[in-house]
């Protein structure tokens, strides 16, 4: 069973989820919120797999804090939008894993949940169906470059954004330094960087990472000398 939060500042988002019955797919709505900061502060926060968040209910930056709350590996989040190209661009480009539309039917939307928990992108049938062709190659192109890391090395790779360690990667993943020099060292080769600056950026082209606060972060990781190889 999936435990799913949802932040939507619209009760009708609340409404028509739990009229979804989501059970049915083995998803469990444990958190409403109307911010992030108020579902950030739920005790249950901690046990959600996916996020669902209605654009507008909260920002890029939002997106971000829900995603990497507390260290923990990143949560993966589906963005509910309308079919607006700008929406979906600023969706795609926020990291979300699906994009649903508020009218989905409870089968895109239980769809959208389980491909967002194996890091798998999602979008709407009824919204592909709607968007011109520069949003679709940027979807093109963001599916296409998901396979490029497993999901432990997109998984180190962000906490590698975040300035942290091999040291403290490892901590956070309940792993050795041994073997996060093993992911560093993949993700560096994958991504065809020299460093870990070099590689966070060329991730952020391919659009494998895009979080508003990263550049904030390599620039702190080169600072403290975490711009080694390994």
């Amino acid at each position: 069973m999936l435990s799913v939060g949802l932040v939507s500042r619209d009760e009708k988002d609340d409404n028509h989820l739990f009229g979804l019955a989501l059970e049915r797919f083995n998803i469990r709505l444990i958190v409403k919120a109307r911010s992030a900061a108020q579902a950030l502060s739920d005790p249950d926060s901690k046990r959600i797999d996916v996020w669902l968040i209605r654009f507008g209910g909260a920002s890029a930056v939002d997106w971000d804090r829900l995603a990497a709350e507390d260290g923990r590996p990143p949560v993966p989040f589906v963005v509910m939008c309308e079919a607006d190209t700008d929406q979906v661009s600023e969706a795609v480009r926020g990291g979300a894993c699906g994009i649903t539309l508020p009218e989905d039917t409870v089968f895109d939307i239980g769809a959208a949940v389980h491909a967002a928990a194996r890091r798998e992108l999602f979008v709407s049938p009824t919204l592909l169906r709607r968007l011109d062709h520069g949003v679709l190659d940027l979807l093109t192109v963001r599916a296409q470059n998901v396979d490029i890391l497993t999901k432990r090395e997109q998984i180190v790779l962000t906490l590698m954004a975040d300035g942290k360690s091999n040291a403290a990667i490892g901590r956070s993943l309940h792993i050795s330094t041994g073997t996060v020099n093993t992911h560093v060292a993949n993700v560096l080769r994958k991504l065809n960087a020299d460093n870990r600056t070099a590689a966070v950026c060329n991730a952020l082209n391919l659009s494998l990472i895009s979080r508003p606060g990263m550049h904030k972060s390599v620039r702190m990781a080169a600072v403290n000398g975490l711009d080694e190889s390994a």
